[in-house]
């Protein structure tokens, strides 16, 4: 299952967007424009449906392992997920991001393909 996410480098404003490719209690595969370097901690944000229409988010914190380059703008990174807990959408989004950030994260929100 794809799902979008939403990752930064710890103890940096900006976020970035992807899909979720493989994921696991313990690594996440991305798919997005932008990587950073292996060893880099992140911490990610992932939509996932919820029967109640609130919306879930999975709030993870890892190190960035490896790169697997897909062309010339989309690439997939693998990520060591240290610990995750799941949460309700907006609660999530109050704790880890600020007015200015404004970006949506829903099951819907479009995000780049990787072939």
């Amino acid at each position: 299952m794809h799902l979008p996410v939403r990752y930064r480098v710890d103890d940096e404003p900006r976020w970035y967007a992807g899909v979720t490719g493989e994921v696991g209690a313990s690594q996440a595969v991305i798919q997005s424009e932008w990587h950073p370097r292996p060893g880099t901690r992140l911490t990610m944000l992932v939509s996932v449906p919820s029967a109640d229409g609130y919306g879930g988010c999975i709030v993870a914190h890892g190190v960035m392992e490896s790169t697997r380059a897909r062309g010339r703008r989309a690439s997939r990174f693998s990520v060591d997920v240290a610990r995750y807990r799941l949460e309700r959408l907006h609660r999530a989004l109050d704790e880890h991001t600020s007015p200015v950030d404004s970006f949506s994260l829903s099951v819907s929100t479009a995000v780049p393909r990787v072939a």
